[in-house]
């Protein structure tokens, strides 16, 4: 345990080092500081847009989900396809025509100051508790269940070592953005995104191998999770279940295509690394 607590420790020091590299000085421009000064290659802006959609929450929280439904759950992230597309050749393109640094610009150019206004304190909240805030909690927990001996030196509670390494993680995210700007994030970023597909790819191969190999997925009855109860299914491959399942019915690719519109072309924290490109366009 001292062994992983320490690779883990490794990889906290790096991640800071990597990012004050990026550090902006005090005489930075906001060009600088949000955009990088818009000298960023595309491939860290691909990269850096896909590892900030992944966080603790999806490693943990669709992993469980796969594991009660099956192939079902993957369907969340194809449909993201749709809003990755409409982000790439229509939004992002008006965001550059326009020459924004935020979201809330535009919208504040095309349909006011009030309508701005409430979309930037929607945002915020939706941020800060759904997004930013579910991401800490499932990375505090996951910390928790791991190393908690580790960490009993803080307290005997459970709870009380989880918030405070949330609040560690938080503080930590938050110094290194907010000295190296968006540069630091996305140097960042390329490192967890290697981490993240080296170790997600590994998990997988793992578990395909225990399982006796991919063809077992398609093979023997599997319970599958249906509200309260278990049903018996032929396979979990499933990439679609029946309308009236209670969780996942495949007719909630509806609501999704209004929330990918949201997600992909509308998250300042996401659209933010796209801003940065096409330097010589805007100029």
């Amino acid at each position: 345990m001292g062994i992983d607590l320490g690779i883990v420790l490794l990889y906290f020091i790096i991640i800071f080092a990597m990012a004050m590299t990026g550090r902006q000085g005090k005489e930075a421009t906001k060009e600088e500081y949000f955009l990088s000064n818009r000298n960023l290659r595309w491939y860290s802006v691909a990269i850096s847009s896909i590892a900030t959609n992944i966080n603790g929450y999806q490693f943990l929280g669709m992993m469980g989900s796969a594991y009660l439904y099956g192939l079902a759950q993957a369907q969340l992230e194809i449909d993201a396809v749709q809003g990755i597309f409409m982000a790439a050749f229509i939004f992002v393109p008006l965001y550059l025509q326009d020459k924004v640094i935020t979201v809330t610009q535009f919208i504040k150019k095309r349909l006011g100051s009030k309508v701005a206004l409430i979309y930037t304190s929607a945002s915020i909240f939706l941020l800060s508790t759904v997004g930013l805030g579910a991401a800490l909690f499932w990375g505090a927990y996951a910390a928790e269940v791991v190393f908690g001996d580790s960490f009993s030196f803080i307290s005997e509670s459970r709870i009380i070592r989880a918030s405070a390494i949330l609040i560690f993680l938080g503080a930590f995210s938050a110094i290194y953005t907010y000295m190296g700007g968006l540069a630091a994030v996305v140097k960042t970023d390329l490192i967890q995104f290697a981490i993240l597909l080296i170790g997600g790819s590994v998990i997988t191969y793992i578990s395909v191998q225990h399982l006796g190999g991919w063809s077992e997925l398609y093979n023997g009855t599997y319970q599958l999770k249906w509200g309260d109860e278990f049903r018996p299914v032929d396979n979990l491959m499933h990439l679609h279940l029946p309308a009236d399942h209670p969780k996942l019915p495949w007719t909630f690719m509806f609501g999704l295509f209004l929330l990918n519109i949201n997600y992909w072309c509308a998250n300042q924290t996401v659209v933010q690394r796209s801003l940065e490109k096409f330097k010589r366009k805007l100029d």
